[in-house]
């Protein structure tokens, strides 16, 4: 930990025992966030807990400026809304500086957490314009990608780092692209409030002994899902771990960290 960042737990651990004193953190952040200000503020504040080590805490600042789902987003409804999204801005995607701190934070956590081998096949979901797949250009057998936008595989193509491309919605590319040694899945499960079929084709696209390495946006274990805004949504631990277990996947690595700009969760999942 940098002096900075010692210097900036130091003040939050002032700021917990100022708050509550001799309580526990979480009440702090509860106290906080009995007025719109304070959530605003414990939100501000989630990224800078998460890197100086108050994780948890991280998680249940943010939560706080999470709503209930509320059921309106219907999948077709979701897919059109993205595909225009995308669609609309993937030419300068990469000049993005967000785009490419996630494709960085997504990587840092894959090569410190799995072997990356000259031998296996990876399947990149949600790959976008191929900022993940850059990183691994070179360190990895096959390299194919799934994204559900036209316009961001065509960027994606032209950089000449995947095997194969296929436009289409996550679980459905992955019944359709066969069995891969090593799923990658990051800043994509955002935009789903249910990641039920996700798993579930996820699980069956996996070789034996092979593994699942995704993001989300972390919200508290008491709830499966929030919505972050209109269109986008937080999952929860035990959420990730019931719908790991239903598939006979194998927790192997959950942590915290910064995606983006708020606390995720980075995690592994073994196919034994």
């Amino acid at each position: 930990m940098t002096a900075g960042a010692d210097y900036s737990r130091h003040v939050l651990g002032l700021w917990f025992d100022v708050c509550d004193p001799g309580g526990p953190r979480l009440g702090a952040i509860d106290r906080l966030a009995q007025t719109a200000e304070g959530r605003k503020l414990a939100r501000f504040a989630a990224m800078l807990m998460v890197e100086t080590g108050f994780k948890d805490e991280s998680v249940h600042a943010a939560s706080y400026s999470y709503k209930p789902i509320d059921g309106s987003w219907e999948s077709g409804e979701a897919e059109a809304f993205l595909k225009q999204k995308f669609g609309a801005g993937a030419a300068t995607y990469d000049e993005i500086k967000a785009q490419r701190l996630t494709a960085a934070q997504f990587t840092d956590f894959l090569f410190d957490s799995v072997p990356v081998e000259p031998h296996i096949t990876v399947l990149d979901v949600g790959c976008g314009t191929g900022l993940v797949g850059e990183r691994l250009l070179g360190k990895v057998g096959v390299l194919d990608g799934i994204d559900l936008c036209e316009e961001m595989v065509a960027k994606a193509r032209s950089k000449n780092v995947y095997d194969r491309l296929v436009v289409a919605e996550a679980a459905a590319g992955l019944a359709g692209c066969g069995t891969h040694d090593l799923i990658l899945c990051n800043w994509c499960l955002l935009y789903m409030p249910r990641l039920d079929d996700f798993f579930a084709a996820a699980a069956r696209a996996l070789s034996p002994g092979g593994q699942l390495v995704l993001t989300v946006y972390a919200c508290g274990d008491a709830w499966d899902a929030l919505a972050m805004g209109e269109r986008e949504f937080a999952h929860s631990r035990p959420y990730l771990r019931r719908l790991a277990k239903s598939n006979g996947l194998a927790e192997d690595r959950m942590e915290i960290r910064v995606l983006c700009a708020s606390p995720g969760y980075f995690c592994v999942f073994d196919n034994p």
